[in-house]
């Protein structure tokens, strides 16, 4: 891939049309052609020169749309954590959600219904349902509902038909 991985990549790909979504170590967005390996477009999620950002989880791709999430900004930063939607074609940030007590980006969301569900991640964690779409800051009006008990450590969700699995990092399941 050459310099642009510097970083290595995290937990994941995704592809979609001619292009393949990858996280990195260093808290980068990079989408590269899938048919010649040159960088398409980068997005820098969080400047590593104000601290440890990471982007661990590795991006999904739904209806043209990359979203993924940024770990450790509580640790470093002022600003809110998020998970956010990009636009796989230019990389534009299309809308985010923030959530300052306890994100990280370290779980990989599931989509579904029309919702991405994710985690907040650590040891006080929250399952989010987000309606997808819209633009901009969207916490206030695309957060469907929030489980706030009972929500593993760094869970792994998967969707399957109406009901949502998750294991947490040591592997012991919950529904």
């Amino acid at each position: 891939v050459g310099p642009i991985v510097a970083a290595k990549a995290t937990r994941g790909l995704a592809m979609y049309d001619d292009r393949i979504f990858l996280a990195t170590n260093d808290a980068r967005l990079v989408a590269l052609n899938a048919k010649n390996g040159q960088v398409g477009w980068e997005k820098i999620l969080g400047d590593r020169t104000n601290g440890a950002y990471e982007a661990p989880s590795g991006p999904i791709v739904v209806h043209g749309k990359v979203i993924q999430g940024l770990s450790n900004c509580t640790l470093y930063r002022k600003e809110k954590c998020f998970i956010s939607a990009y636009d796989a074609k230019d990389g534009r940030e299309l809308w985010r959600v923030e959530e300052r007590k306890h994100h990280s980006g370290t779980v990989r969301p599931v989509v579904g219904h029309g919702f991405v569900y994710t985690a907040t991640g650590l040891a006080k964690g929250e399952l989010w349902a987000v309606r997808l779409g819209g633009s901009g800051v969207v916490t206030g009006t695309n957060v469907a509902w929030k489980v706030t008990r009972n929500v593993p450590n760094r869970p792994s969700p998967v969707l399957s038909g109406d009901l949502l699995f998750m294991v947490d990092q040591d592997g012991a399941p919950e529904t």
